[in-house]
């Protein structure tokens, strides 16, 4: 069993997906139908998109495209899977080639892939291990104590109370009384929505489908982004392809501000990177408003088409953009005017840009997390790959106040996890990082983890041309 049908090939013959006439795979692959590849087998899975647990806003993300990757990761309890992906109609006569075919904006930017990044989750011995170590050891006993909890999603009502509590008090502080003070503590709640709600509701960490897109709409409601543009630029671009500088949009969708990676051109200001990046790093709500407007007319983010978007997405993303504006300008401006407001407006969008592209940007800017900077395992296994190119600061208590962000490792290793299991994981993952002979960046605190961050852009402003990085066409 190889890449192209490993799960497929492992269902009995009593389960084998039903395959349709090639009459109707050729009139599926040109209609409004979801096609999906997985393992080298194209499913439909247009009549599976309202019942998949996680959401229909989750797996639309599948639609038009290969995602093996995100299959792999996203799906820890593999027996449960096999048996549902099984049900699944196969489409017979088109290839996983043929769906990305008719995906120009996919396309013209992956060229090439890194060599880690070839062979999918299911085909690493050291995430196999990963995996059955975080079932039989964390999941198992969480599952006996309750068995909604089975799946590793879940069991996060306290942690995101305290996140709305937060939230809706300094918003209400916002709007009653708009001060640049008030305005700093909507911001900081915000973005403590963005990380501690939003996130993990948008990977599926939640729990059920509509609860994951109901929490997942604070990113739209709190932070003023978009929930949908952000489940396509972060789960299927980044979190496959961490620290790819083709493939990641969080590397290259920056240029030229930001210089993220030594096969990216130098110009002179980027000397100066580590020093305005805090500045830069402050207009995100500003650059996410021009960003999402542009996906949403394009349906795509740069390197990622939207092929599973549907009317009513784009009528929640209008709806967002509505109720963030109505909440944090219009009511604020009509009880105080804009002259009282703005600088408290200017303060929250400040302070809540800052929060979150600090938080986001910590974690995988370091010199020894850039490609070029590793090898061994880590350049030819995707779990070895995710774990070189993060790092993790701070424990329990950080986990709680960032929705498990400061535990990139973790976090990009099982992304459909509850944030608050990041903690038990990390255990597992640093006794095998040493079986292993990998190296575990880790740091105590943010600070410390902070000041590399200021190292990595001073290098990479001044760094020179950098050969590229082995690949495969």
């Amino acid at each position: 069993m190889g890449k192209g049908g490993e799960l497929h090939n492992a269902s009995s013959p009593s389960t084998k997906p039903p395959s349709l006439p090639d009459s109707v795979s050729l009139a599926l692959a040109s209609s409004s139908r979801h096609l999906t590849a997985i393992h080298g087998v194209v499913y439909d899975i247009t009549d599976f998109l309202d019942e998949h647990p996680g959401g229909r806003q989750i797996l639309s993300l599948a639609s038009g495209r290969d995602a093996t990757f995100m299959f792999d990761s996203y799906h820890i309890r593999t027996d449960l899977v096999r048996k549902v992906l099984a049900k699944l109609p196969v489409v017979a006569g088109v290839a996983p080639a043929d769906l990305e075919g008719h995906a120009e904006w996919d396309t013209a930017t992956k060229s090439a892939v890194d060599l880690a990044l070839v062979k999918p989750p299911s085909q690493s011995e050291l995430y196999q291990k990963l995996q059955k170590r975080v079932r039989d050891e964390i999941l198992k006993p969480r599952q006996e104590k309750n068995p909604k909890l089975a799946s590793g999603r879940g069991g996060l009502a306290f942690d995101m109370a305290c996140v709305f509590v937060a939230w809706a008090a300094c918003t209400a502080a916002f709007v009653l009384h708009p001060t640049w003070y008030t305005g700093m503590a909507a911001g900081w709640a915000a973005a403590w929505v963005g990380t501690g709600i939003q996130h993990t509701a948008n990977h599926g960490g939640v729990g059920k489908g509509f609860i994951n897109a109901l929490l997942g709409f604070g990113d739209d409601i709190a932070c003023g982004g978009s929930s949908l543009v952000w489940r396509y630029h972060h789960m299927v671009s980044h979190h496959v392809y961490c620290n790819d500088d083709v493939h990641d949009m969080d590397v290259f969708s920056t240029t030229p501000i930001f210089r993220l990676d030594t096969q990216q051109p130098k110009l002179w200001y980027h000397r100066f990177q580590w020093l305005y990046m805090w500045a830069a790093y402050s207009t995100l709500w500003a650059s996410i408003q021009y960003s999402d407007w542009e996906a949403f007319f394009k349906r795509a983010v740069p390197g990622v088409r939207m092929h599973g978007l549907t009317y009513r997405e784009q009528a929640v993303f209008l709806l967002g953009k509505a109720v963030h504006l109505a909440l944090n300008a219009a009511l604020p401006i009509y009880l105080h005017g804009a002259r009282a407001w703005l600088p408290a407006f200017a303060a929250y969008t400040l302070t809540g840009s800052l929060l979150l592209s600090w938080f986001f940007m910590v974690s995988h800017n370091l010199v020894p997390l850039k490609p070029e900077n590793f090898g061994g395992l880590s350049k030819r296994d995707w779990a070895a790959w995710q774990i070189a190119t993060s790092a993790t600061w701070g424990g329990s208590w950080a986990s709680f106040f960032t929705g498990g962000l400061n535990m990139q490792i973790e976090h990009h290793l099982f992304p459909g996890l509850a944030h608050n299991l990041y903690p038990q994981v990390s255990r597992i993952v640093k006794e095998e990082c040493a079986n292993y002979k990998i190296k575990y960046y880790g740091y105590s605190n943010l600070f410390g983890i902070t000041l590399d961050l200021v190292r990595c852009m001073s290098f990479l402003g001044t760094a020179p041309d950098a050969k590229p990085t082995s690949k495969v066409e």
